[in-house]
C-alpha cells in the first residue's frame, strides 16, 4: 500500500500456497503463474475483471519484487522471464532483504564475502536458529537449485535493473550485496540502500526512524 500509494504505481499483492503444506517449488512457481499472467493481461486492460487495477499498467515493462522470501521469488521470476523471453518483460526487481544463494551450497570462491550468518547469528527478529526452522519447513530438495539460490544462476547477463534493501544485522545480508556485485558485473543496474544496525523486516516497528525512512 506504501509503494502504491507513495509511487502512484499500481501494485498487485500476490497470494501462493505456502509450505510445510505446500513445499518447494509450490509458491514459486504460483508467483511466477502471477508474473505471467499480468504479462499477457497487459494489452487486455480494459476488458478483465481486473482492469480498474491494471488502469495505468504500461506494456512495455514492469516491476517484480518482494520482501524477504518474496524478494528470492522476484529475483528468480526475473531470470524466468528472461528465460522464457515473456513479453512485456520485467523492467525492473525490487529484492529487499533476499535471500540468494544457500549457505550449504556456498562455492569455496565465495565463502570469503559471505559471513553474515556467523556475524549475526543471534541477531533479533531473524538468526541463524529461525532460518534453520524455516528452511527445514520449506523442505527444499536441492539448494543448488537455482530456483531456491538464484546466485547461482548460470546465466545473469540480460536482467532488469535491481534495487535492493540489505539490513545490517541480518543473517541474509550478504546474499544481497553478493547478488548485486553479480549482477553490476552482469551489467545490470543496481541501486543499493543499507539500514545499518537494523535486524530482518525492522519496519514491523514503525516507530523507528529507519522504518518511517
Amino acid at each position: 500500500r506504501y509503494i502504491a500509494r507513495d509511487c502512484s504505481a499500481v501494485v498487485l499483492n500476490v497470494d501462493y500456497r505456502l509450505a510445510p503444506e505446500h513445499p518447494f517449488p509450490a509458491g514459486l512457481e504460483e508467483a511466477y503463474d502471477a508474473v505471467k499472467w499480468v504479462a499477457t493481461h497487459a494489452d487486455q486492460r480494459r476488458t478483465t475483471h481486473f482492469s480498474h487495477f491494471l488502469q495505468g499498467f504500461p506494456k512495455i515493462g514492469f516491476v517484480v519484487g518482494g520482501f524477504s522470501t518474496r524478494s528470492t521469488f522476484a529475483a528468480v521470476c526475473a531470470q524466468l522471464a528472461r528465460d522464457q523471453g515473456l513479453q512485456p518483460p520485467p523492467t525492473g526487481q525490487l529484492l529487499s532483504l533476499p535471500s540468494t544463494i544457500h549457505r550449504s551450497v556456498y562455492p569455496q570462491e565465495w565463502k570469503s564475502e559471505l559471513f553474515s550468518y556467523e556475524q549475526n547469528a543471534d541477531a533479533p527478529l531473524i538468526n541463524a536458529k529461525s532460518m534453520a526452522i524455516f528452511e527445514g519447513l520449506y523442505a527444499c530438495p536441492n539448494w543448488a537449485d537455482p530456483r531456491a539460490s538464484p546466485a547461482l544462476h548460470l546465466n545473469l547477463k540480460g536482467l532488469p535493473r535491481a534495487y535492493f534493501q540489505i539490513t545490517g544485522l541480518d543473517p541474509l545480508r550478504d546474499e544481497g550485496f553478493l547478488y548485486n556485485r553479480l549482477l553490476r558485473e552482469h551489467r545490470a543496474a543496481t541501486r543499493v540502500d543499507v539500514y545499518r544496525g537494523m535486524p530482518h523486516t525492522f519496519w514491523t516497528f514503525p516507530g523507528l526512524p529507519s522504518s518511517q525512512k
